[in-house]
């Protein structure tokens, strides 16, 4: 996510920066630096189907025949998904292994102002349980202080079972009696409905529902973390309103979409229903896949406009509201900013990105999701090197950053948000020069720190849950600005080339897994100790930096 404060940073020193040079990229093997490949380009008013993998029978797409499966034979279907006809959609450097499913049918009323949502999640343990925590954004008190309710039901293994909603920290507790062994599978159904809050009526500093990631507007509604998620147990506690809602394991998904007329756009492979998926001959229904995807993200609008482009392995495209000015800048920003990551980290484990514009509040500039980031839409008539460029390469940075290499948002947030700071400087690097991206650290970065420290703000170690930090004002200065600077400490006692090569190696080591910020610190201790020693002092030390 791309906070508050750094857009205020960025609007009160746009003027220092100027757009220079066209789009460079440094390859993934370190190569020298290469002029970039044309993206063959299109404008589209219509959605277009973003992928239409070949056929999975074995995975049903109906959430009672998901639940009738059972647990281990869910399971086994996923993995067969995953490692037949839908293994194009993953990546050959990660082994195919069982991973959760989600088996979900979603319609959106004629309106888009409420939702119901029947969502299947088969899961093995890895320890003795006796409740599953499912991160529950709708269930949040910022979306009851909207003037909406939740109503849901939940199921275990086919049968009727209690479940609990912390509105507090937006989690559903279902409760498991008998307790889930070690190695035993389950599946918990969840039926839920809830009318959404309208985007005009929510205050700003509401956490991620005020950020407006689950809203009605009357041009877009935005679903975001839409339905029960499952938590890892680094993160399953309460959410923390100054940041993301936490992690999730990499799933494999079928999500049927009864759009309500509008057009639609998630991380996941989309492509028009079939017939045999339809429960309504003629209704408009989205059908929505993937492999190797932590959660899904929904937008829908009521007129779509697209601009899409090809980057080696990856389509990307970028979408708004139709009529919307500024799509091909975000599209030409959005490209680059691929082609950066992909040479320097790798591919990713899915084949599409969208970017798309949709009203967010001044809490967020930005949001990831898996395969898809939103942008606020009031940034568009500033995308350019001065403001939007960096908002864009840092949410699309998440991509390798969060998505692919996964982490704790509330135990651990340093490690994403602090490498898409960095990411964004290499890619202004790529794309506008050395210079430039230098003046970009300088700004969001150095200044930032300084500036935060001038006003009061405390040093804290940036390594730290969220909850732990004294103030928002702390987080975002420490996460944002002197995290990312240890990246920078390191890179100059390394070298670039040899900091992207450890990153690289992130990647290759955790791509669809989890690493904390203690685990990186030890790897690039393994690795290279003059940079651990920049990620000791920057991250793990409370004393002041600069």
């Amino acid at each position: 996510m791309t906070p508050p404060w750094a857009i205020r940073a960025l609007a009160a020193l746009a003027a220092a920066i100027l757009l220079v040079g066209s789009a460079i990229a440094i390859s993934r093997t370190r190569a020298p630096e290469a002029p970039r490949d044309e993206a063959a380009t299109e404008a589209d008013v219509a959605p277009t189907p973003t992928g239409s993998p070949r056929s999975a029978p074995d995975l049903p797409h109906e959430p009672a025949d998901a639940e009738a499966l059972g647990g281990d034979a869910l399971l086994a279907a996923g993995l067969r998904a995953a490692s037949g006809p839908w293994a194009d959609l993953g990546h050959p450097a990660w082994p195919a292994e069982e991973r959760p499913v989600y088996v979900a049918s979603l319609r959106l009323d004629p309106g888009r102002r409420r939702l119901q949502a029947d969502v299947v999640v088969a899961y093995r343990a890895d320890r003795d349980l006796d409740r599953l925590v499912l991160r529950l954004l709708p269930a949040s008190d910022t979306l009851a202080d909207a003037g909406t309710s939740l109503d849901i039901a939940t199921r275990r293994d086919g049968r009727d079972v209690a479940s609990d909603v912390d509105p507090a920290g937006a989690r559903l507790f279902v409760r498991l009696d008998p307790p889930l062994r070690e190695g035993d599978a389950t599946v918990v159904r969840a039926q839920l409905s809830y009318a959404l809050a309208d985007r005009a009526d929510i205050r700003d500093d509401g956490g991620p529902v005020g950020f407006g990631l689950l809203a009605w507007s009357p041009e877009v509604t935005v679903l975001g973390h839409w339905l029960p998620l499952l938590t890892v147990p680094s993160d399953d506690g309460p959410m923390i309103p100054i940041g993301d809602v936490g992690a999730f394991p990499v799933a494999v998904w079928s999500l049927r979409i009864h759009t309500g007329g509008a057009e639609i756009l998630t991380g996941a492979e989309e492509q028009d229903c079939p017939a045999a998926v339809r429960t309504i001959p003629d209704e408009p229904c989205v059908w929505a896949r993937g492999v190797a995807l932590r959660d899904v993200a929904v937008v829908a609008y009521d007129r779509l406009e697209s601009r899409s482009a090809t980057v080696g392995p990856v389509r990307v495209h970028a979408s708004g509201p139709a009529g919307m000015a500024g799509l091909d800048e975000a599209l030409d920003i959005s490209a680059a900013s691929v082609r950066s990551f992909l040479e320097r980290f790798g591919p990713l484990a899915w084949r599409e990105v969208d970017v798309v514009a949709a009203p967010l509040s001044a809490g967020a500039a930005g949001m990831e999701f898996p395969g898809l980031v939103v942008i606020g839409e009031d940034l568009y008539d500033r995308m350019d090197v001065r403001f939007g460029a960096y908002i864009v390469a840092h949410e699309v940075a998440h991509q390798w950053w969060h998505a692919l290499v996964g982490n704790g948002s509330l135990s651990a947030p340093v490690v994403d948000e602090s490498l898409a700071q960095y990411c964004a400087y290499l890619f202004y690097a790529d794309t506008y020069g050395q210079d430039v991206a230098a003046q970009l650290a300088d700004r969001v970065f150095v200044r930032r720190y300084e500036l935060a420290r001038d006003a009061g703000v405390q040093d804290e170690p940036p390594a730290q849950p969220l909850g732990e930090f004294d103030s928002v004002e702390a987080y975002g200065a420490l996460v944002y600005a002197r995290a990312p600077l240890g990246w920078l400490a390191a890179e100059e006692a390394a070298g670039r080339e040899q900091l992207v090569g450890f990153l690289g190696d992130i990647v290759d080591r955790a791509g669809l897994g989890f690493i904390t910020d203690r685990e990186l610190l030890a790897q690039a201790r393994d690795r290279d100790p003059a940079v651990a020693d920049a990620l000791q002092r920057y991250w793990f030390d409370p004393a002041p930096v600069g």
